[in-house]
């Protein structure tokens, strides 16, 4: 398991101690949370978004739904969620 160059580089700047935890593979955040024992409060998610044409990964707690208009005006511009079939190719 590996955490993206750039969520680390972000974390790291704002002084947010994380730790990885392996897990056996799972369908969802908060399956992988259990199977490691973690409550969910620990354990983190990201959702992918398009943003005209480009992607952002969004870190949210594994227990939270994403709000997308808080995040749109974080960005200030419209959000798309990325459809499941879109992220084999980009991941």
């Amino acid at each position: 398991m590996a955490v993206a160059t750039t969520l680390d580089s972000y974390l790291s700047n704002k002084a947010c101690h994380y730790d990885l935890v392996e897990h056996p593979f799972s369908e969802s955040a908060a399956k992988a949370g259990m199977s490691a024992a973690l409550p969910l409060t620990k354990v983190v998610k990201v959702v992918v978004v398009n943003h005209h044409n480009h992607y952002l990964m969004v870190a949210i707690p594994a227990m939270n739904r994403l709000m997308l208009p808080q995040v749109e005006s974080m960005v200030g511009s419209h959000l798309s969620l990325t459809h499941e079939k879109e992220l084999d190719a980009l991941f």
